[in-house]
């Protein structure tokens, strides 16, 4: 019998990704390699997934994402295109679908922020989702406590497989960023007072291909 190789799954726009995606990413696979999972693989989306975002091509995001993983995040860590090869607009039910038939040795588990699993009703197929696998739930700091968030994942999700990391897991990993609000919105909104929340490669590669600049008016230029 093959032994079937378990791997996270965090899905977004990634638009662009951040400091705080990479944070999300160790956290939620050092807390699940207990369970036996051994890579997190990002998944760029094809699309907001509300619509209401514009977001820059797949090849720019595929290219910052592999740019960090590759250069700040080791093995363990890499980049699926299937939601974009896909043109999926049918949802995360969708892609799992997908790529289930693409990896059938395969055993994926789903990280989402806990702000996006508070919202979970508003997705399409969510009751199918949470049949067929588990989901990873990072806590996103809020300022409220963590025995709260937990209490209220705990009785959205009683009748689901799940599993919870607190944002003090994630906190570690940010350092001098913990506490502080780290979104690609913002980042997009003020791109040269944000270069911090951005690993180096990505910054470079944003300011190489004019990324966001329209939303800014400016260009950073590094020396």
């Amino acid at each position: 019998m093959v032994k079937q190789q378990k791997v996270l799954l965090y899905g977004g726009a990634f638009n662009p990704p951040h400091l705080g995606h990479k944070a999300v990413a160790e956290a939620a696979l050092e807390h699940m390699s207990k369970f036996g999972y051994e890579q997190l693989w990002f998944v760029p989306s094809a699309m907001d997934m509300f619509g209401k975002k514009t977001l820059v091509s797949p090849e720019h995001r595929f290219g910052m994402l592999v740019l960090m993983t590759s250069t700040d995040m080791g093995r363990r860590f890499s980049v699926e295109m299937s939601d974009i090869k896909l043109e999926n607009n049918k949802g995360t039910y969708a892609l799992l679908c997908h790529m289930r038939k693409i990896y059938p040795t395969y055993e994926f588990a789903f990280v989402i922020g806990s702000d996006q699993a508070l919202k979970i009703k508003k997705w399409r197929n969510y009751e199918r989702l949470l049949e067929k696998i588990p989901l990873v739930i990072v806590e996103r700091w809020t300022g409220l406590l963590t025995k709260d968030i937990k209490s209220t994942v705990d009785d959205l999700f009683k009748n689901a497989d799940y599993y919870f990391v607190p944002y003090q897991d994630v906190a570690q990993k940010l350092g001098d960023l913990a506490f502080k609000d780290i979104s690609s919105t913002k980042i997009k909104k003020d791109l040269l007072n944000c270069q911090h929340l951005l690993s180096t490669v990505v910054s470079y590669y944003i300011n190489l291909y004019n990324l966001y600049q329209r939303q800014n008016n400016v260009r950073i230029i590094r020396r």
